[in-house]
């Protein structure tokens, strides 16, 4: 009984592990998501030709919403290939 209460603690306990690592990636991604919208120009300067033309793809499927604040999708749209690496951008 002992035992099988010491594996299900580790199971759990892994999990957490896990857990708190995807929540540090999550947490990541929307710290870098942030940073390159609020910077477009700058995102720009450092990028090659063909994150600029995914990145030209991406922002012109947003539109802003100055009334409310915010920058919303006009419609449903794939920018996963939009993604600038930032270790890949040009100094």
């Amino acid at each position: 009984m002992r035992a099988a209460l010491n594996e299900e603690l580790a199971t759990a306990e892994l999990n957490l592990g896990q857990a708190r690592i995807d929540e540090v990636e999550v947490e990541k991604v929307l710290d870098f998501s942030e940073n390159l919208l609020l910077d477009l120009a700058g995102t720009w300067l450092r990028s090659s030709l063909e994150q600029r033309q995914r990145l030209q793809q991406c922002s012109s499927r947003l539109e802003s919403n100055t009334q409310m604040g915010f920058i919303e999708l006009r419609k449903p749209a794939s920018c996963s290939k939009a993604y600038v690496e930032p270790a890949t951008w040009k100094s």
